[in-house]
């Protein structure tokens, strides 16, 4: 069994598990992602049944990747699994959809998932969304041992704990930079002019 954290990802869509696993290499982030190709095979897998019974070869994950719009099981009825299953509330969820619905993210939130994030098809959005995800929540142990100790000696209060931030810019300050784990759609491409 590996020492690395371990990704579940739950996406029916061949393209994105391609975008997700490219934005995870590029940014030479060291987890194993394993994946299921909708709900029913989540529930499976985290359930321990066959083929997945074999826990040295399918390990519990680190962390569970959703997708909302999946086949047999979509992830609103994952989360609802979850739910009734005490034994895996350790387990973070997060969702990751192409859906920027305000209701889908309620849903997710209200259902435990930890956080909800709106897919991208620009490869450099996603190397920042892996980033954010291993950080957040695969990062190795070791460095979550010395968050832990850093949180037990807070910084001082003022400027050294809490610098200020400064913005030149504000039309380049994006949403998820205002509030941390917001949900927000990309903006609508231009409309084309026509001259009458």
């Amino acid at each position: 069994m590996s020492n690395k954290p371990c990704l579940l990802v739950a996406d029916d869509d061949p393209g994105d598990l391609y975008l997700l696993r490219r934005a995870f290499r590029r940014a030479s982030l060291n987890c194993e992602i394993i994946e299921v190709h909708d709900g029913e095979q989540a529930v499976e897998y985290l359930s321990g049944v066959p083929p997945y019974d074999d826990r040295s070869r399918h390990p519990m994950p680190t962390l569970l990747l959703l997708d909302v719009k999946m086949p047999k099981m979509n992830g609103f009825d994952v989360l609802a699994w979850l739910g009734g299953r005490p034994y895996l509330e350790h387990l973070p969820v997060v969702m990751l959809s192409g859906s920027c619905l305000t209701d889908d993210s309620a849903t997710a939130l209200h259902l435990g998932a930890k956080d909800y994030l709106v897919k991208s098809a620009d490869v450099h959005k996603m190397i920042e969304l892996a980033q954010g995800l291993y950080q957040r929540w695969l990062a190795p142990a070791e460095g979550k041992a010395e968050a832990k100790s850093e949180s037990r000696n807070p910084k001082p209060e003022g400027n050294e704990g809490n610098p200020k931030i400064e913005v030149r810019n504000p039309s380049s300050v994006t949403p998820e930079q205002l509030v941390p784990g917001s949900v927000s759609c990309p903006p609508p491409p231009p409309l084309p002019r026509q001259s009458i």
